[in-house]
């Protein structure tokens, strides 16, 4: 199950997690793995050296699960990306 974490965006003043969650969902619409996938807005503040904003997205997931397709649907939001694999998921029952 992919995992597109949105981190350092959440600030209820400009409502920008939902517009990214929404892009996001519309990017991997389609996708064979998109009931799979979960969207996670991390509440938490991401800053550079410098003070600046600095939001990104982490995807994780099961080696070879989509990760290419994933990311490459997710390039034209032009934000840094982490990609990170997991060793194993285990789905509930």
């Amino acid at each position: 199950m992919p995992n597109i974490e949105i981190h350092g965006v959440q600030d209820p003043r400009t409502g920008l997690d939902n517009k990214l969650y929404m892009q996001i969902a519309d990017l991997v619409d389609g996708a064979e793995y998109e009931d799979d996938l979960v969207i996670t807005i991390v509440n938490d503040e991401v800053l550079a050296t410098d003070s600046l904003p600095r939001p990104f997205l982490r995807i994780v997931s099961t080696p070879g699960e989509h990760l290419d397709d994933v990311t490459n649907r997710l390039r034209s939001l032009q934000m840094d990306m982490e990609i990170l694999e997991l060793k194993r998921f285990i789905q509930r029952p």
